[in-house]
């Protein structure tokens, strides 16, 4: 099978040859190691995209296949040049989420340190990420264009909760749940409209599958109270995922953290697959698998956290055996790390754990 079959496969929930390799992208130094190439992977994450030429996507999205992976991500939620400068580190993106530029460990990107948009009346006032932003259709084109067969582009259409809710602030957006809900449904509103619309022009350019791409939960359970998360989120992430369903594509959400008490409304939104399913927060893939492995497509589950930066190699294999045989009997799994795998992860980590998977991932038919 080729890597779009492949994808596909198991986003319907079938068994594909093998069970398919995919990140959201892999950290330079990682990708480096592993092929000798230097390129500027960071042009995948969602942060740091500005505008790149297709020599650049050619370069980085050449080096990702090189590495055997399936599929990779494509973010262009935030255009740089439209952010606002605060001082010489600081500055605020078109999602009114304030970012320094010094670098930490383990991160692809600039840092998030919190809301510049904190009150309705900021909020209001400031102008709101354009979705017919044709920045965002011509990077895609080229990514597009440069992966070819060699590899599967999943781009990424919007963010409902979390861009918006970090423009505002997570303690700010679960007060106002209470103080003022009507802002918050205006907030949610608005992002839902921007995602399905930078989504339908991502369909009418042959995107077959979009993600959401959110960040719902910490470590100990979602950020938002599931009743409220019913209340304010489910119904947007239900209205996104029809209009995208109407269109004939597929949609994933991806989310860190123990999203397992908002499991059930995922699924009753109609979301085809979940990806991170982060070990660290807790998330038995067993257990998952056992109880949502016939409506959605598994997608992670390798920790980047301890794992791949700390493990052993031979830790990396027995991990990701694990996970595949808890995962991928009937179908529906992608192995992916939990989320990507930063500078902070060893490179024979990683390689081990694309190598485990074209191993032991076999189906037999």
């Amino acid at each position: 099978m080729k890597p779009r079959e492949r994808i596909l496969a198991a986003i319907e929930l079938r068994e594909p040859d093998r069970v398919p390799l995919f990140e959201l992208a892999v950290s330079k130094k990682i990708i480096k190691a592993l092929t000798g190439e230097d390129v500027p992977a960071e042009i995948l994450t969602e942060t740091t995209t500005k505008i790149v030429s297709q020599e650049v996507f050619e370069k980085v999205i050449k080096a990702h296949a090189q590495l055997g992976l399936d599929g990779i991500g494509f973010f262009a939620l935030t255009d740089a040049s439209k952010n606002i400068p605060l001082d010489e580190d600081r500055y605020v993106d078109e999602w009114g989420r304030i970012f320094s530029r010094k670098v930490r460990a383990g991160t692809m990107s600039d840092f998030y340190i919190g809301g510049y948009l904190t009150t309705p009346e900021k909020y209001y006032s400031f102008p709101r990420p354009d979705p017919y932003n044709e920045f965002r259709i011509e990077q895609y084109r080229k990514a597009v264009k440069a992966a070819g067969d060699s590899i599967y582009i999943i781009p990424t259409a919007g963010s409902i909760y979390e861009y918006t809710v970090r423009g505002i602030g997570d303690e700010n957006v679960c007060r106002y749940a209470y103080t003022n809900p009507k802002f918050l449904e205006d907030v949610f509103r608005d992002s839902t409209f921007y995602t399905i619309e930078v989504g339908k022009q991502f369909i009418e350019e042959g995107a077959e599958v979009l993600f959401i791409f959110e960040d719902y939960a910490y470590r100990h359970g979602p950020f938002l109270h599931p009743r409220l998360w019913r209340k304010f989120v489910f119904p947007r992430l239900k209205e996104a995922v029809d209009a995208f369903h109407k269109r004939g594509v597929f949609v994933l959400v991806h989310s860190d953290g123990n999203i397992l008490p908002l499991m059930d409304m995922i699924v009753e939104a109609g979301v085809d697959g979940v990806h991170s399913l982060e070990p660290a927060a807790g998330i038995d893939i067993k257990l998952v698998k056992e109880k949502w492995g016939d409506k959605l497509c598994l997608i992670g589950n390798i920790d980047v956290a301890n794992l791949l930066p700390y493990g052993s190699v031979e830790e990396v294999i027995e991990e990701v055996k694990r996970t595949i045989n808890a995962a991928a009997p009937g179908g529906g799994y992608i192995l992916s790390s939990c989320s990507t795998p930063t500078d902070m992860c060893k490179p024979e980590n990683w390689a081990a754990q694309l190598e485990t998977g074209r191993k032991y991932g076999r189906y037999r038919h």
